[in-house]
């Protein structure tokens, strides 16, 4: 079993640091982690190819795997809807005008890779992550892979379905029999699942670390909450 540490960010930290990153470019890498779950070679592997306009004006992703590039990492990618991320309660409208105004403003002043989307590497936005928590005076540099790990806290947070998967993370093999008979909206966790790229099971722990922060007083100098997973994640 695979031990993660999660650190209990607040919207405020994430906020604050957006304002006092400088490139437009590490934003946008930013946006897509905190409001879409991506991880940093997710969000600089998107290329202009991979998002679609459907007729009814849906955005579609598409995260893929390409060998010796950024992207996802091989056997994660996925197809993900924004207009169904909006039903499940994960964006909000705004979050999607806000996504339109940042594809934009990439493509306006920093369409110089015909292909990707942030032409930046990882480093330099890790880099630079790093940088804005410090001018944000957050108790912590903020790393990628934690503010992927706020947006999965924040979407089972705002799930109540979610406090059911918590009970049930002792006994995961029996995990959709006990979920049925919860009468438990069995699609909605599947489709949440799909859109992370992560198993049920991972989710599981996330949803146990996630209710036990909400119990405790949710401060910096709390301790960092500790979840188990046993599956080949990204984070």
């Amino acid at each position: 079993m695979k031990q993660i540490c999660v650190y209990p960010i607040t919207d405020k930290d994430l906020i604050n640091l957006f304002n006092e990153i400088f490139d437009a470019r590490v934003q946008a890498a930013v946006f897509f982690m905190w409001k879409y779950g991506f991880t940093l070679s997710e969000a600089l592997g998107l290329r202009w190819e991979d998002i679609r306009i459907e007729r009814n004006g849906d955005i579609i992703i598409s995260l893929k795997h390409r060998d010796n590039d950024y992207g996802a990492k091989k056997g994660f990618e996925r197809l993900i809807s924004v207009s169904e991320m909006v039903d499940l309660g994960i964006l909000s409208k705004a979050d999607v005008v806000n996504t339109n105004t940042m594809l934009n403003l990439m493509r306006d002043k920093f369409y110089y890779d015909p292909l990707r989307i942030i032409n930046l590497d990882y480093k330099t936005v890790k880099d630079e992550i790093a940088r804005s928590s410090e001018r944000a005076f957050l108790p912590i540099r903020i790393k990628p892979y934690m503010i992927r790990q706020y947006f999965i806290v924040n979407i089972i947070r705002h799930n109540e379905i979610f406090r059911t998967i918590a009970s049930t993370v002792r006994i995961p093999e029996q995990t959709f029999e006990i979920l049925s008979s919860y009468d438990a909206d069995l699609s909605k966790i599947k489709a949440i699942s799909r859109i992370i790229g992560l198993k049920i099971s991972t989710l599981q722990n996330y949803a146990l670390a996630a209710y036990r922060m909400m119990n405790e007083v949710n401060e910096h100098n709390d301790h960092n909450v500790a979840i188990d997973h046993n599956d080949d994640s990204f984070i």
